[in-house]
């Protein structure tokens, strides 16, 4: 047999196995219950690798798994729900009024009634109390006052031990039962183990926290000689009455009557430890720690490290971060779902049925649509060819302002066909329906996903069977339930659903949940995540039973549940050498951004215990590589900005490039030199965007018939006459439907999201607007003595000037759209549309100090002025007026530019020698792009 002092440098595992080997068990009568499968599956290993013969497998389970009465199933918690709520409905007066209600307090009614159970509890003499201390809490003198909820609060406590045994009830009839109740029903149930007769010998190993049954049933085997009880503990925390690390071993003990076996260790006051702690300041940091410390271990020191993920957060991170060297790496820990892809996927598509719900339309909303193209599951099962169509829909969306797309008018193809069909199918309330469209998407993802998306199909797997689950309790029959309602239902069936990663537990590195870490021991141990809140876990226990009575009763508290963390994290120190422990100091996530506890009872406890304990604080922050110091509100001139500027300048340029170099030359050179443009976004509020284009566009269609030349310039015949008021008067009578049709393609095709809400405000302002507009239209007619003749409208202009550019001949070309060119008699004009605000100051044009100043003074000078220089390229002479027509003035229809001191003609020579200055100053190598501190700052000036 092994000495005590050989056994205290061996791992948990190996002194059980030694332990069992000691003691000469007839292995096919041993029965060993561990906490969990990877300890059973170690423990396994470790049993045939000492006796190094063929031996009969003694029988290892975890406690879970063997505490199950016979004939019985153990049904689950959705299934529980829904029998809870089905007698509820039984109690009159019971605050379920529908089943939302009824799942706000169902979920922790189930958590009590099976801590009953397991801790082996009166529930009469529980409920009896806690409807006391209800009374208690709302006692006043008088009880003929109380109001209609106060007597409803109170009588919700007395109904609940009649819930309590309808409910068990109602399973047993089914042959179902809770865990809690399994428990209960073993602990107190006869066994043939038990007997006297009987050769079965059970060995518990590795348990910290306990129940109360599975207390009682391990006493009964001890007392009956056929148990043996195995803890991992030091004297460090045993001897301290009030170190939580050590709690519940002391309770355990007592209550079974054993002694500690194996001995306990003594080795924490003084045994060699290293230990960092290494505060993060992002909290990636961590992750990136953990990979540079391992990638320094050899193949043989991998075998005894373990990540411990105190924040389960960080396992996509740590996954992506191993080093190269680490050839073999084993995970043994269940990654939430809700922490992975799908959450985002569900969320999605509930919110797509809400918002077909919220506005009554089955075209899709745009945020619903964006998200759809960019998550993950979309692009990974899609061809990239159809990911670029998909993008193509988006960025017409956001060019065009489109909030609904109709699904018609998506990219057609076999596979995006079926997946948008899926996806944007209305549930209609059948929630049948609902779950079969889940899982078909589920399938599509799983059948088009290539190997490189192994992952997101192993999620996509543990998603699908949960509905699978789900789908089988629909069909079973459930309540009926509003769309919120099913989205609460759904969402707690399958969000505590978990991945379950395992691998080679013998060889490489492994990486674990503190749960995971249970019975077994590592050399080197990378804690990241230490974070308070984190470990110990500080989430509030969800019970109607208050602390104090729950400490009164047995069951466990606050301080129970930290206890437990705190003897998962010493136990692990015992054979530990190495301790790099990181926390992050961030503000980035939600949390404490404090180190946990249990670090700085190692600083502050026992480095004072232990001399041979070193403990080293360090930071580390995410390198970043050194730059130049570059003021980015300014851009040089170098050889290769000089060659984009060449290059601009060989495109035709616009006024409204022209207008953005006056406001802020590095907005100038962000938007058309490097071509960045801003990102934009859909307007939901369509005043802010559309509505001048809705309403251009339709005056656009009711003069058209009347121009004289069509869009592309070309005579239209038979010629068009002069306009006149009864035009004007047909166009009152048409322009409600040209509006209609505009709103009408403009929304999809979806009446509906204009007709009603304040889309429909918009449209009623548009007809106002049109209306005002065709009304001054019509008094202006009336008012001349020479006949109108409409030219054309959105009139495509270009024209190629020469300049003088620093001392160097350029030609320069420009383009434009004239929202409409008219003559009245001989004489032109050309007129700009404005849905904005105009001023009088706005278009009128006076000298200043230089011509840069005069023309950035006057608004739309750089505009009209390059328009009355088109009219003179296409018709040969100036206008008599350049002006801007603003629609939602209630009073004055046109702004002509004007000018004390020039005519139109003389304004477009100042305006060629100010373009000539301009650009001059654009192709100076001397002069930066700079931002304009007088401007509101663009996208990137930020």
């Amino acid at each position: 047999m092994m000495s005590e002092k050989a056994m205290h440098n061996h791992s948990f595992i190996e002194k059980i196995a030694a332990l069992i080997k000691s003691k000469n068990y007839a292995m096919e009568d041993l029965h060993i219950i561990v906490p969990s499968d990877r300890a059973a599956n170690q423990l396994r290993v470790q049993i045939a690798r000492l006796f190094n013969k063929p031996i009969f497998a003694p029988k290892i389970q975890t406690i879970d798994k063997w505490m199950k009465p016979e004939g019985q199933i153990v049904v689950d918690e959705t299934r529980q729900l829904l029998s809870l709520y089905e007698v509820s409905k039984l109690i009159p007066d019971i605050p379920n009024a529908n089943f939302e209600e009824f799942l706000s307090w169902g979920k922790i009614i189930l958590r009590d009634f099976n801590e009953i159970d397991r801790y082996l509890l009166d529930p009469a003499g529980v409920f009896k109390n806690l409807a006391s201390i209800k009374e208690l809490e709302s006692w006043q003198i008088d009880e003929e006052d109380y109001s209609e909820s106060q007597r409803k609060f109170l009588g919700f406590w007395k109904i609940l031990p009649r819930l309590y045994s309808l409910f068990h009830e109602n399973l047993f009839s089914k042959g179902q039962l809770t865990s809690g109740r399994a428990y209960k029903l073993f602990a107190e149930g006869q066994h043939d183990f038990l007997a006297t007769v009987s050769n079965k010998q059970f060995v518990f190993a590795g348990f910290n926290a306990l129940s109360k049954a599975e207390l009682v049933t391990m006493k009964r085997i001890i007392d009956a000689k056929k148990g043996l009880f195995l803890t991992d503990s030091d004297l460090l925390y045993l001897d301290d009455s009030l170190h939580e690390a050590g709690s519940f071993l002391r309770k355990n003990r007592e209550f079974l009557g054993v002694n500690y076996t194996p001995e306990p260790l003594n080795k924490l006051v003084n045994k060699k430890l290293d230990v960092k702690i290494i505060e993060c300041a992002q909290h990636i940091g961590q992750v990136k720690v953990a990979a540079n410390e391992l990638s320094k271990l050899s193949t043989n020191e991998l075998n005894k490290t373990l990540v411990l993920l105190c924040d389960e957060a960080l396992i996509g991170s740590m996954i992506n971060h191993i080093p190269k060297n680490v050839a073999k790496t084993n995970l043994t820990l269940g990654l939430p779902l809700n922490q992975t892809a799908v959450k985002s996927w569900v969320d999605l598509l509930f919110q797509i049925q809400e918002n077909k719900v919220k506005f009554q339309t089955d075209s899709i909303y745009f945020y619903d649509l964006q998200r759809f193209i960019n998550h993950s599951f979309t692009i990974s099962s899609l061809h990239l060819n159809e990911v670029q169509k998909l993008g193509e829909v988006e960025r017409d969306a956001i060019q065009y302002n489109k909030i609904f797309q109709n699904i018609s008018s998506l990219p057609k193809s076999n596979d995006l066909n079926s997946l948008c069909a899926l996806v944007f199918e209305k549930w209609e309330e059948n929630w049948s329906k609902a779950l079969a469209n889940i899982r078909a998407l589920n399938s599509f993802f799983l059948d088009r996903m290539e190997g490189e998306f192994e992952f997101e199909k192993t999620i996509l797997y543990v998603f699908d069977e949960a509905i699978v689950e789900l789908q089988n309790i629909v069909d079973e029959g459930i309540p009926e339930m509003s769309q919120r309602s099913f989205r609460l239902f759904f969402d707690q069936h399958w969000i505590s659903k978990s991945i379950s990663f395992s691998g080679d537990q013998e060889e490489g590195l492994q990486i674990m949940g503190l749960l995971e870490t249970r019975m077994l021991d590592f050399t080197t141990i990378y804690a990241l995540g230490m974070n308070e809140g984190k470990i110990p876990a500080t989430n509030p226990i969800q019970s109607f039973i208050p602390m104090d009575l729950r400490y009164g009763l047995g069951l466990p508290a606050t301080r129970e549940k930290q206890g437990l963390f705190a003897h998962h994290f010493y136990r692990l120190l015992h054979q530990c050498e190495t301790l790099v422990a990181t926390f992050s100091s961030t503000s980035e996530q939600i949390g404490s951004q404090e180190k946990s506890r249990y670090l700085l009872q190692l600083e502050l406890e026992l480095e004072r215990i232990n001399p041979n304990i070193t403990i080293q604080n360090l930071h580390y922050n995410i390198p970043i590589q050194e730059v130049a110091q570059v003021n980015s509100q300014v851009i040089e001139r170098s050889p290769i900005i000089m060659s984009r500027v060449e290059n601009y300048f060989k495109k035709s340029i616009s006024a409204s490039a022209i207008n953005t170099y006056l406001r802020c030359p590095l907005d100038f050179y962000y938007k058309y030199i490097a071509e960045l443009g801003e990102e934009r976004n859909i307007e939901e509020d369509i005043e802010s965007q559309q509505f001048g284009s809705l309403v251009h566009h339709a005056l656009e269609v009711l003069y058209q018939p009347f121009a004289l030349l069509d869009s592309s310039g070309n005579e239209v015949n038979p010629k068009p006459k002069a306009l006149c008021g009864e035009d004007i008067l047909m166009m009152l009578k048409s322009y409600k439907k040209v509006l209609y049709n505009e709103f009408y393609q403009y929304f999809d095709q979806d009446e509906q999201l204009f007709l009603k809400g304040k889309n429909l405000v918009s449209y009623t302002i548009a007809q106002d607007t049109i209306e005002n507009n065709l009304n001054k239209e019509l008094a202006f007619l009336k008012s001349l003595n020479e006949e109108l003749f409409i030219i054309q409208v959105e009139a495509k202009q270009n024209m190629t000037l020469s300049l003088n550019i620093n001392g160097i001949e350029r030609k320069v070309s420009f383009t434009g759209y004239i929202d409409r060119i008219d003559r009245i008699g001989t004489k032109f004009r050309v007129i700009d549309y404005k849905s904005g605000n105009v001023k009088a100051q706005d278009v009128k044009f006076v000298d200043k100090e230089n011509l840069r100043l005069t023309f950035s003074k006057c608004k739309h000078a750089v505009q009209l002025a390059m328009y009355a220089l088109f009219l003179k390229e296409s018709q040969g002479c100036f206008p008599a007026e350049a002006c801007i027509f603003s629609l939602t003035d209630v009073k004055q229809l046109s702004y002509p530019l004007t000018s004390n001191a020039h005519n139109i003609e003389e304004i477009c020579t100042l305006f060629k020698a100010f373009l000539a200055k301009l650009i001059g100053e654009v192709f100076d190598v001397e002069n930066a792009f700079e931002h304009n501190e007088d401007a509101k700052y663009c996208h990137y000036c930020e």
